[in-house]
């Protein structure tokens, strides 16, 4: 876990690829939440995603990537077939956008193994949310979904009726939800 220790990204993905490719390390969880990183190192990570294969626990909050660096990375770790564990991914405080709302959307309806989402702050609009929801109902074990602040309070009226309709489906099919989370925030917005 090396969330907020402000560390040199570049210097760390380059270590921990050289590992990899020796062998010597089996990464199964990375939390590099809130340090700074360059689409440069967004790449390199999913390039070690994909490499290694046991990572199932990916924390990426506020790091300044954009939509389609971080879809990347959730493609890389996600599509690796022998992933013996749940995922459980962190992508909040990022600019995601719709357009990478519906590329995660299209990555998260190949698989069976998200356990855990956190979508928070991420500028989906209802459309990007709406989408986010139709692609979790292939997953039965999710347990938990926090997608707050994700719709500006000038968009409450647009796409709404889409969203409440994907939430209770989402509701019937994934039983084994247990945290929900969709809150706004009129103070900021949203």
């Amino acid at each position: 876990n090396l969330e907020k220790c402000n560390i040199d990204c570049p210097r760390l993905l380059t270590a921990i690829e050289q590992a990899t490719q020796k062998g010597a390390l089996r990464l199964e969880e990375l939390n590099l939440s809130y340090n700074k990183m360059t689409q440069m190192d967004g790449l390199v990570l999913s390039r070690i995603l994909a490499s290694t294969g046991t990572c199932a626990a990916l924390g990426l909050a506020g790091c300044g990537l954009s939509g389609a660096t971080v879809a990347a990375c959730l493609a890389a770790l996600l599509s690796n077939e022998s992933l013996q564990f749940y995922a459980r991914l962190d992508v909040s405080d990022n600019a995601i956008g719709c357009e990478a709302a519906i590329m995660f959307a299209s990555i998260f309806v190949l698989t069976d193994r998200i356990m855990s989402l956190k979508v928070n702050n991420c500028d989906l609009t209802h459309e990007g949310l709406g989408y986010i929801l139709m692609s979790l109902l292939t997953q039965p074990r999710l347990k938990l979904l926090e997608v707050d602040c994700n719709c500006r309070r000038t968009e409450w009226n647009s796409g709404r009726w889409h969203v409440n309709q994907m939430l209770s489906k989402l509701l019937e099919k994934c039983l084994n939800l247990q945290r929900l989370s969709i809150k706004n925030d009129p103070e900021r917005g949203f």
